[in-house]
């Protein structure tokens, strides 16, 4: 009796240790695909934030030269040029010209290619082979 209860002992090792590798192995690929689908979510995420970085340097850009231009344009020299510029005015003493556009230039005319002469009907000859061939 002494000699069954060490084989199922010994029977049910080998079994707890195949069941554990396996058991382990599963979790160890499921765990790897987790990894490597956090990894690409991560890549994108970075590619991303690259983006949003370029962004904001190209805005930190335009705002700087918006300022700059704000500055100029509070100054006499500037108030004056949107002024003349925009608003069409002038100082004391000077005389305004207003160039209006004239007609618009005439372009001649698209010559026209006339349409290639359509083909002559078959002829009855023609047709009856046409019938029985096809």
């Amino acid at each position: 009796m002494k000699r069954r209860s060490s084989l199922a002992t010994l029977a049910g090792v080998p079994l707890f240790s195949l069941v554990l590798v396996f058991l382990l192995s599963v979790g160890g690929y499921y765990s790897l695909q987790v990894f490597q689908q956090q990894r690409l979510v991560c890549r994108g995420k970075q590619a991303e934030l690259r983006q949003v970085e370029e962004q904001i340097r190209e805005l930190q850009a335009q705002n700087a030269l918006l300022q700059r231009q704000q500055a100029r344009l509070r100054t006499p020299q500037g108030m004056e040029e949107v002024a003349r510029e925009k608003l069409g005015m002038v100082r004391p003493g000077e005389i305004a010209y207003v160039v209006e556009p004239g007609p618009p230039a005439k372009t001649a005319p698209e010559e026209v290619t006339p349409a290639p002469p359509a083909p002559p009907p078959p002829g009855m000859f023609q047709r009856v082979l046409d019938r029985l061939l096809f």
